[in-house]
């Protein structure tokens, strides 16, 4: 059973984070369920007196979960969970000292996962074109079956987060633009209440499929309505709400699984949607500010961040590497045929102006001794140029050409 304490101590902090550190309401929501942990595995034992408790709190998190799945939390999840914690008993201390006074303020910074993740094609798991092709190809017989696949359509061509998506109303998103406004002020419920103006990939075949779902609710709704449209209940018409319900994303999330079990594809949350669209862009980037423009398109901050959702998988990683060898030995090859067909032109070049001036080259001043074609006794004004100084070496022989041949048939 909950210690009640520490239940009103959560509750207090929670009040905290949404009264004075003015968090959003989605962050509020996560840290209730992420010390909802803390406080089963606490269970009747005070706050104060956890630093005690076996297994820790890290441990305790490897075979711990509350939504009635069977595998094990993910490392980052359980990270999370741990940071969470952290925070919660470091505010405890302040605000309650005599009370967590036998925590020591070292105890909180050890609830930590310590635990390395390898960065396999497994690991970071995404959807892929092919997939959203395959699940956008299925038929839609229903009303719901239609709004579900463009939903898909515009997570993988936007990178939008689902809580975000599912709020947007009709008149944030411009498809002949291809642009959608995730403004907090047109009803966006957007991470961190950041506000931006985003745009879709151009996949013609997929971006249909989003078309058509957008002509069918402007004509039927108004353009405050939501985009994910909120259907009756069984699903043959619309309602027009114009705000999301508490928990709308989970609609996304279960109608993506139903779906792919439909196609046969391995079912992974919505947010790989996001991952999908961010490698697809990342390995079309040709410089820094396409790159520049995915991170933005993504709305992140920190560079890092991206890096981290356009992690390649492991088969793209060993194609490009061994492009990049490819590369590198066409590109000696190339120089190799360069460099001999410059010494050709050289040699070329060079007999021409020898055959004119009859072997002697015309200078107009006296030669210096020792100096390229100098012979003793030769007169001031002939000296004879062996070819293989005309250009001195084929490292200038761009630049020689152009003193030679200045015209544009040159």
């Amino acid at each position: 059973m909950i210690n009640r304490d520490n239940y009103h101590d959560v509750k207090h902090y929670l009040a905290y984070l949404s009264e004075v550190k003015q968090n959003a309401a989605q962050t509020v929501k996560r840290r209730r369920a992420q010390l909802r942990h803390l406080l089963e595995w606490a269970d009747e034992t005070p706050f104060p007196k956890t630093p005690d408790i076996r297994p820790t709190f890290p441990i305790y998190l490897k075979s711990s979960r509350n939504d009635g799945r069977d595998e094990p939390l993910a490392v980052s999840t359980r990270r999370a969970t741990c940071g969470a914690a952290r925070c919660f008993f470091q505010w405890a201390k302040r605000e309650y000292t005599r009370r967590y006074s036998s925590v020591n303020l070292n105890w909180p910074d050890s609830l930590r996962v310590i635990e390395r993740t390898s960065h396999t094609l497994n690991d970071r798991k995404l959807y892929s074109l092919d997939e959203v092709r395959k699940l956008t190809a299925l038929p839609a017989e229903t009303l719901t079956q239609r709004r579900d696949l463009a939903a898909i359509a515009f997570l993988f061509l936007s990178g939008a987060r689902d809580g975000a998506f599912v709020s947007l109303p009709i008149n944030a998103i411009n498809l002949k633009d291809r642009a959608v406004r995730q403004l907090p002020e047109l009803g966006g419920k957007t991470k961190l209440q950041k506000g931006a103006v985003t745009y879709l990939l151009n996949i013609p075949d997929v971006l249909e499929i989003v078309v058509q779902w957008d002509n069918l609710v402007r004509d039927t709704l108004s353009p405050d309505a939501l985009w994910y449209a909120t259907l009756s209940r069984d699903g043959a018409s619309f309602t027009g709400k114009t705000e999301p319900g508490k928990d709308r994303a989970s609609a996304v999330r279960k109608s993506l699984e139903k779906l792919c079990r439909r196609a046969g594809i391995t079912y992974h949350s919505p947010h790989k949607l996001r991952r999908g669209h961010a490698v697809y862009a990342i390995k079309r980037a040709r410089d820094p500010g396409d790159r520049q423009a995915i991170r933005q398109n993504l709305m992140h901050g920190p560079r890092d961040v991206t890096d981290t959702y356009t992690w390649l998988p492991a088969n793209d990683v060993a194609k490009r590497i061994a492009s990049l060898t490819y590369q590198e030995q066409s590109t000696s090859s190339e120089g190799n045929n360069n460099t001999a067909l410059a010494n050709a032109i050289a040699d070329a070049v060079a007999e021409r102006l020898l055959n004119e001036t009859g072997s002697t080259l015309r200078t107009g001043y006296p030669p210096l001794v020792g100096a390229p074609g100098f012979e003793p006794g030769a007169s001031t004004t002939d000296v004879i140029i062996p070819h293989s100084h005309i250009f001195g070496n084929t490292v200038n022989f761009t630049a020689s050409l152009k003193d030679l041949f200045p015209s544009n048939d040159s």
